[in-house]
């Protein structure tokens, strides 16, 4: 009997010892999504083929915490006069004490144009709006 109260004393102290040396894991309040503009992008109306389209976005956040995240992957739908090519800004919220204030964020979106014609650019504003800007390239 002795010998088991000591060995139950035994594990017990071994348990409280492990866990008080287990750190607390801290809990990750990242929220990664896409982001709207709150108005219609700035396009060049026309560029020159080897220019760069610059498009200027004002991005809306969710919070206090949310940065920029860059753009999803382009994936231009290219014709024989025309190229279409979405923009989805992706944002992300990272901290768990986040106030409800979201800010605008600022960003320009770059497009290297492979060929002359007219490129169509299309995304979306808050409130399920879609907006298409068009850009010649000659």
């Amino acid at each position: 009997m002795k010998k088991t109260l000591v060995l139950a004393i035994v594990i017990c102290n071994s348990l409280i010892l492990f866990n008080a040396c287990t750190p607390i894991k801290e809990p990750t309040c990242t929220r990664r999504g896409i982001g709207y503009l709150t108005e219609p992008a700035i396009f060049p109306d026309t560029v020159a083929l080897g220019d760069t389209i610059i498009g200027n976005l004002k991005i809306n956040g969710y919070s206090s915490c949310t940065i920029f995240n860059g753009f999803q992957p382009i994936y231009t739908y290219d014709a024989i006069y025309y190229h279409y090519a979405p923009i989805t800004p992706m944002i992300v919220d990272e901290g768990c004490q986040c106030s409800g204030t979201a800010p605008v964020l600022e960003e320009n979106y770059t497009y290297y144009p492979s060929d002359t014609g007219m490129y169509y650019f299309s995304y979306q504003l808050v409130g399920n709006i879609y907006q298409q800007d068009t850009v010649y390239v000659y």
